[in-house]
């Protein structure tokens, strides 16, 4: 079931579910970053810890990004299903191509993306905000293909900030 909200401030920070792979040089393997967050691979050999005061500030690594929000989380009104995004980014930071929004676990509705508006990117602090609209409805399919049920527009603000050391990489706020 999806909870109805005029506008949800609130905001959450979310779970990293996986993150850029990088590939080591010296054994041609892949490592995620998800499996080893403590390290980067730099071609000279060294080995700098993400916490180091001689860690690079900026955008973290170029790839695949995707977070999930639990229900009743960061702009996630869901009170069952985890609201997730996903987007890739380029090494400055900014969005490759168009972020995606999805519900999984114990849905009720159904969700179906309408529009994402332009990325605007801020090349000094890393972020790239924009919208995504869609659909979600709540019904019962009766025989014959016919379906009773009702939907609701629903737009998501989004502003990820991809710099290294950000305490919230993404937020999301909900309105309807």
């Amino acid at each position: 079931m999806y909870k109805s909200l005029k506008q949800n401030t609130d905001s959450a920070i979310g779970i990293r579910v996986d993150s850029p792979s990088i590939q080591n040089e010296s054994s041609n393997s892949i490592q995620s970053n998800s499996i080893n967050t403590s390290t980067s691979n730099f071609s000279n050999g060294n080995t700098i810890k993400a916490n180091d005061e001689l860690a690079d500030d900026g955008p973290g690594p170029a790839g695949l990004h995707r977070y999930t929000f639990g229900p009743l989380e960061g702009g996630n009104s869901s009170l069952f299903a985890n609201m997730n995004i996903a987007f890739n980014t380029y090494a400055d930071g900014s969005v490759n191509g168009s972020p995606s929004l999805y519900f999984s676990g114990i849905t009720l509705f159904g969700w179906q993306t309408q529009q994402t508006s332009q990325i605007s990117f801020n090349a000094s602090t890393s972020t790239s905000t924009f919208v995504i609209t869609g659909v979600a409805t709540f019904g019962i399919q009766l025989g014959g293909g016919s379906t009773i049920g009702w939907g609701s527009n629903l737009t998501f603000y989004v502003t990820l900030n991809m710099d290294e050391n950000s305490s919230k990489p993404v937020m999301i706020y909900a309105q309807n």
